[in-house]
């Protein structure tokens, strides 16, 4: 029963849902030879007996992180990536450094191929329509 003047078409917060968001990223995966040479390096190198070594599988080199993003974005930030086109390129790993407050090790590159970092900012740059706000760091 209801009151006279009561609005019985009110949302039923509990049943109201909230999109769904997932934290995501484009990335460069390594070939399996290269992930395994790199996660025998952490093993070998690690500074710290209180760091984490990355499981071989999800060695990776971010290239634009999304974060929590909803479907509607994913699928944009998809499309964007399309436009995108990819060329080979070459990495000389030969930096160890790392991170002790996320307590991780990286590895990078004095020299990186010109093409690995106009390709990120290509991306970055397709990916603006879709409302990211890239970094302003050198990649």
């Amino acid at each position: 029963m209801s009151s006279e003047g009561e609005n019985l078409l009110q949302p039923d917060k509990s049943s109201r849902q909230e999109p769904e968001l997932r934290r995501l990223f484009f990335a460069w995966w390594p070939a399996p030879h290269v992930r395994t040479q790199l996660h025998q390096l952490a093993v070998m190198s690690q500074p710290n007996p209180h760091a984490r070594i990355t499981q071989q599988d999800k060695i990776h080199l971010t290239l634009a992180f999304l974060g929590a993003v909803d479907q509607a974005f994913k699928d944009c930030a998809v499309s964007a990536a399309t436009a995108v086109r990819w060329q080979p390129f070459l990495l000389s790993f030969d930096r160890l450094g790392w991170f002790p407050r996320a307590r991780v090790m990286w590895v990078g590159c004095s020299r990186p191929d010109p093409q690995i970092g106009g390709m990120a900012a290509a991306l970055s740059e397709a990916l603006q329509s879709c409302g990211f706000v890239p970094e302003h760091r050198r990649f």
